[in-house]
């Protein structure tokens, strides 16, 4: 007889023990692919969220001479030898690569101009062009009194602006002769933003006399699949007239938080399959001592140590395999029902090739660990002492 056949004949008559098996099998499966998908889930909310937060690549005009800037970046304002960035750039980085990777590409026109209030006050004033759906999706923290401008020719003042010159929504200012309506006022952000008139991108090539040209484009990229700076790369190649950068800040701070969330969930992990080892190799430790007599009469007959060593462990590990499939099934259930609770976020639940094949292969693992130990244990049993059971 095989020795597959026998421990098969084994499993069907042990079936109280090897059910005892397979749940803690399952228990240590359901606890790998729940806390993947959940991981995977979160890594991909964090990458919406880090949308939202702000740019992780940005685009300027390639310069000798910098006069200007917006933030931390530098941005050449009206120097001879500043390239030219064309609105066409817009077009060309949707035709990298890796366009799918890239969730927001906003534009924006600066420079600086004359502001006249009430026709005598006037201000030198920062003004910054912008698409106005572009910008407030990546960055969704801005507060506007009053409403967003829904045509052209109405503007938004940064709040210290305001102040300065006493700007209230409803008032009209005066830019190179032509009229534009205050919409709203942009709550303290305690950034350059303060000091700043927003305008659509077409108010502010035309004031500034930037007709068909951009100062610079903020990009949220995030790739799943190939680092950010394959993304770079491919958006060099495809405008060389431009100096692209990546954002460091955004990026390590989302790999940070990702990272040290997967570190704790391997330990956690580690802790759950460790305690479902130990238990399997209890349990079968157990019916390796109520089958004393029984290992007894193969050895008797002529079975070999190395032969009672594979009947066991084959056992152990067919059981196993059971559990992994359970394990997966249950931990797909696991990561749909528990991830809203706990983590307050929805996972998508998608049949993974490799998940499951990853799930198979740690149940395989831990059945064979956890059944060496009690297969040597049976092996070593001599044949008379065991007899002396029946």
């Amino acid at each position: 007889m095989h020795l597959i056949n026998i421990a098969l004949n084994n499993l069907r008559r042990r079936k109280l023990k090897m059910l005892f098996v397979m749940v803690s099998v399952s228990v240590g499966i359901v606890s790998l692919v729940a806390l993947s998908l959940i991981v995977s889930a979160i890594d991909k909310e964090l990458a919406d969220k880090f949308d939202q937060i702000g740019s992780n690549i940005v685009i300027i005009p390639k310069a000798q001479d910098i006069t200007l800037s917006y933030g931390s970046v530098d941005i050449p304002g009206v120097v001879i030898n500043a390239e030219k960035l064309s609105e066409d750039a817009i077009g060309k980085i949707f035709q990298i690569k890796e366009a799918e990777a890239i969730a927001i590409a906003a534009p924006k026109v600066l420079g600086t101009t004359d502001l006249s209030f009430n026709g005598f006050y006037s201000h030198k004033t920062l003004v910054m062009g912008i698409e106005w759906n572009h910008e407030l999706r990546l960055k969704d923290w801005w507060y506007i009194k009053g409403r967003i401008p829904d045509e052209d020719g109405s503007v938004i003042v940064g709040n210290n602006l305001a102040e300065k010159m006493v700007l209230n929504v409803g008032d009209n200012i005066e830019i190179n002769g032509n009229s534009y309506y205050i919409s709203g006022i942009l709550e303290e952000l305690g950034t350059i933003e303060d000091e700043m008139l927003l305008m659509s991108v077409y108010d502010s090539q035309k004031i500034l006399n930037m007709q068909g040209q951009l100062s610079m484009i903020e990009i949220a990229a995030l790739c799943y699949t190939c680092p950010i700076d394959e993304i770079v790369e491919q958006l060099s190649h495809k405008l060389p007239e431009a100096r692209v950068t990546a954002v460091r800040e955004t990026i390590e701070a989302r790999k940070m938080v990702v990272d040290r969330f997967s570190s704790i969930v391997r330990i956690i992990l580690a802790i759950v399959i460790l305690i479902s080892m130990l238990i399997i190799s209890n349990t079968v430790m157990s019916a390796v001592s109520q089958r004393t007599g029984e290992i007894g009469i193969l050895r008797a007959i002529g079975f070999r140590k190395i032969h009672i060593a594979s009947i066991i462990m084959m056992e152990t590990v067919i059981i196993s395999f059971a559990g992994g499939i359970t394990g997966y099934l249950l931990g797909i259930a696991a990561a749909y029902f528990v991830a809203p609770v706990v983590a307050n976020m929805e996972v998508t639940v998608r049949l993974q090739p490799v998940l499951f094949l990853q799930a198979l292969a740690a149940a395989a693992f831990m059945g064979t660990i956890s059944s060496i130990w009690p297969a040597i244990k049976a092996s070593r049993l001599d044949p008379v002492t065991a007899l002396r059971y029946f």
